[in-house]
C-alpha cells in the first residue's frame, strides 16, 4: 500500500483549514468558549459627559471579563447638549433606556444605570447591588432559550431559535459593538479625562418577533462590517423591553479574534 508522505498530509490539512467555511465564518453556541447562551446581559447606560459615570465604566470593563456575563456599554444622547458630544451616543439607546424606565417602573432615566437581564436595575457604580442582581437574574425562573448564531457568509448572519413555550412574543435584537475605545474628553463634566470604554454598542435594531415556534432569522450585516464594528450579539427579549430570555455573541470579523 502506498503511503502519503507526512509533509503532504500536513500541506493538505493547512489547505483544508484555509478554504474551509469555518475559516471565513463563525458560529457561537453553548459551550464553545465564546459568549454563549446562559449569559446574564448587563447594559450600562452611560455618557462621556457624565461625571458620575467613569467608575461604572471601569466596573463594566471588569464584568466584560466574566464568561457568564455579556456586558454592553450603552451611550445615551441626552447629555450631548451640556458642552460635550459623546461620539458613540445613540437615540436608539436612549429610547431603549426610556422603555426600560416604563417597564421597570422607574420615575426617570439616569446615568450611570445598569439594567440587568432586562428585569432589574441599579446605579451602575454600585458593585454590590449589580452583582446581587446578576445572581438574581441567573436564578430567575423563566423560559430560557439557547439561540444558535452562525455566520454562513461574510455579509450574513443566521439565528436559529428552537421550539419553546412562551408566555408571549419575544423580540430578537441585533447589537453591534466594539471591544474597546479610549476617549480624551476636552469639555463638559469630564473635561481633561481620558476614559476607556468596553463593549461599546454601535448599532441596535430589532430583527423580528419570535412566538416560541422554531424559526430561523437571516440578518444582512454588510453595512455593519463596512463600518468596522468588531462584534455582534443577539438578544432574545420578552416583549421588547422585558426579561432577556437568551443571548449570544460572535465576532463580526472572526480572523481578528
Amino acid at each position: 500500500m502506498r503511503r502519503t508522505p507526512i509533509r503532504h498530509i500536513a500541506a493538505f490539512i493547512v489547505l483544508a483549514l484555509i478554504f474551509s467555511p469555518l475559516a471565513v465564518t463563525g458560529e457561537a453556541r453553548a459551550g464553545d468558549g465564546r459568549k454563549a447562551p446562559g449569559l446574564v446581559v448587563v447594559e450600562m447606560y452611560t455618557s462621556q459627559s457624565c461625571s458620575s459615570c467613569p467608575p461604572a465604566d471601569r466596573f463594566l470593563g471588569e464584568l466584560a471579563k466574566r464568561k457568564d456575563v455579556l456586558a454592553l456599554s450603552m451611550h445615551v444622547d441626552y447629555w450631548n447638549a451640556l458642552g460635550w458630544r459623546d461620539p458613540w451616543s445613540s437615540a436608539d439607546v436612549t429610547a431603549r433606556q426610556r422603555r426600560y424606565a416604563r417597564s421597570l417602573g422607574a420615575r426617570y432615566v439616569s446615568t450611570p444605570q445598569a439594567v440587568i437581564g432586562g428585569e432589574s436595575y441599579a446605579v451602575g457604580s454600585d458593585r454590590g447591588a449589580v452583582s446581587r442582581l446578576i445572581e438574581k437574574s441567573r436564578r430567575a425562573a423563566r423560559p430560557r432559550v439557547q439561540p444558535l448564531l452562525t455566520m454562513p457568509g461574510p455579509s450574513r448572519l443566521t439565528v436559529k431559535l428552537p421550539d419553546r413555550k412562551l408566555a408571549g412574543p419575544a423580540t430578537v435584537w441585533f447589537v453591534a459593538f466594539d471591544d474597546r475605545h479610549t476617549a480624551r474628553i476636552t469639555a463638559g463634566e469630564n473635561s481633561g479625562a481620558t476614559i476607556t470604554y468596553t463593549n461599546v454598542v454601535r448599532a441596535l435594531r430589532p430583527i423580528g418577533t419570535w412566538t416560541g415556534k422554531g424559526r430561523t432569522f437571516e440578518i444582512d450585516i454588510s453595512k455593519d462590517r463596512e463600518a468596522g464594528f468588531g462584534n455582534c450579539a443577539i438578544l432574545v427579549q420578552a416583549g421588547g423591553s422585558g426579561p432577556i430570555l437568551g443571548a449570544v455573541s460572535l465576532p463580526l470579523n472572526p480572523r481578528n479574534h
